[in-house]
């Protein structure tokens, strides 16, 4: 057998993913985020780092994210909510930048919990 046949496939994953083709690499990308959201049960920010400690970000779970928008996010009227719903359905029919600014400006700012 020659010495190629013989050598033994990468056992390291970060040069076995950097041998992926990018969509490839995207795949695995997403399958270890649902996995780190499972095994964390998807209840809080998902905390990353380098090997050396260095912070790199957090990953917000969807739930998590609906529940921090729901807390903190503008309060809409029925009348404004439709308003939006209605601009995401028909996205050719909305409005500049300044004036979303200035119609968001106008609701009611979610309240600030207190710190304990």
């Amino acid at each position: 057998m020659s010495a190629t046949a013989d050598a033994a496939p990468t056992t390291d994953p970060i040069e076995f993913v950097r041998g992926l083709r990018p969509e490839d690499q995207e795949a695995v990308l997403l399958y270890l985020l649902k996995e780190v959201t499972r095994i964390d049960g998807g209840n809080g920010l998902i905390p990353f780092q380098t090997a050396d400690g260095e912070p790199m970000g957090y990953y917000v779970p969807p739930k998590v994210a609906a529940e921090q928008f729901a807390k903190s996010g503008p309060r809409l009227t029925p009348e404004q909510r439709a308003e939006v719903q209605r601009r995401i359905d028909q996205p050719g029919k909305t409005l500049s930048f300044d004036q979303m600014k200035e119609w968001l400006t106008a609701a009611e700012p979610a309240a600030v919990p207190e710190r304990g």
